[in-house]
């Protein structure tokens, strides 16, 4: 018998447009137990970004656990923190080419999902490698609101410093860094 999120995450891959209201924050862990002791679902994702030259959305492939390939479109809508987001599975020789041909930004991370109690809801904390092999501390922390929720949940886990680059643009230079200079990009290893 499926569980209730993995019948979501089916219909999340099914080529149907959705809309995603979603706020993205970077977090600094005071340790990364606090995450991994509390995760109810842990995957991996190889994910890299498609050369598009678009400024109405992008497009990313992902790998997970080594055996769902996926594709995703997000459609910009000109409303803050709001996508349209169209996934499909694809086959693995489709993904090759893909990353072959059209592939830069990739990255390895672990995805560790948090419930929040008492809701179909969850946080989704992505743990990313730094350029020794060691997890970073720094982590990019997802949450997607509900229709008509405004409220962010509390953050079960204790943190040194948070960054919000949806809501404070001067996050965004410290953001970029992250991805620059903290984690460590497969496109090196190419």
């Amino acid at each position: 018998m499926k569980t209730m999120f993995e019948i979501a995450m089916e219909a999340h891959l099914d080529a149907v447009p959705h809309i995603e209201r979603e706020i993205t924050a970077y977090v600094k862990l005071k340790d990364l137990y606090d995450v991994t002791s509390i995760a109810d679902r842990i995957e991996t994702h190889e994910q890299w970004q498609l050369l598009t030259n678009s400024k109405k959305g992008k497009m990313r492939i992902r790998l997970t656990d080594g055996v769902e390939h996926s594709l995703t479109c997000k459609e910009n809508t000109g409303r803050e923190m709001e996508t349209v987001e169209t996934e499909t599975k694809i086959e693995p020789s489709f993904f090759k080419v893909l990353k072959r041909s059209y592939a830069v930004n990739g990255y390895l991370k672990t995805r560790y999902d948090i419930n929040i109690e008492g809701t179909d809801r969850k946080w989704e904390v992505d743990v990313f490698k730094k350029h020794n092999g060691e997890p970073s501390l720094w982590v990019k922390l997802d949450y997607e609101f509900a229709e008509g929720e405004t409220q962010l949940p509390e953050i079960p886990f204790d943190y040194e410093e948070i960054l919000l680059p949806d809501v404070d643009e001067s996050a965004k230079d410290q953001v970029s860094e992250l991805w620059d200079a903290e984690w460590a990009s497969l496109d090196e290893k190419d």
